[in-house]
């Protein structure tokens, strides 16, 4: 079988990886696949992490996929954060029984 080259978006595996993922993709279309992984994680890129993730995305697909990857399955495995606990101040707005 013979790998095409395309700019297509690649998908990024979402469990452990066994083997080398095939397929080769244009940088572009690796870069925002590895960008948007991050950012789904929450990682705000700054401007060396943008490069640094330019300089990746040139890599074959299999590395990238793979990286990506583990960042993925990180975020997907850290607990909901928690809902916002009241603060001190709405308790002292809210009118206890004595005050009503």
């Amino acid at each position: 079988m013979t790998d095409q080259i395309t700019d297509a978006p690649p998908a990024i595996p979402d469990g452990p990886v066994a083997a080398e993922p095939a397929g080769f993709y244009m940088a572009d279309a690796q870069y925002k696949a590895l960008t948007d992984t991050l950012t789904a994680a929450g990682i705000e890129l700054g401007e060396y992490d943008a490069r640094i993730a330019a300089w990746l995305a040139k890599w074959e697909w299999g590395t990238v996929a793979v990286i990506a990857s583990w960042v993925a399955r990180a975020a997907a495995s850290r607990p909901p954060e928690p809902a916002a606990a009241p603060s001190d101040l709405d308790a002292a707005e809210t009118p206890s029984e004595d005050d009503r």
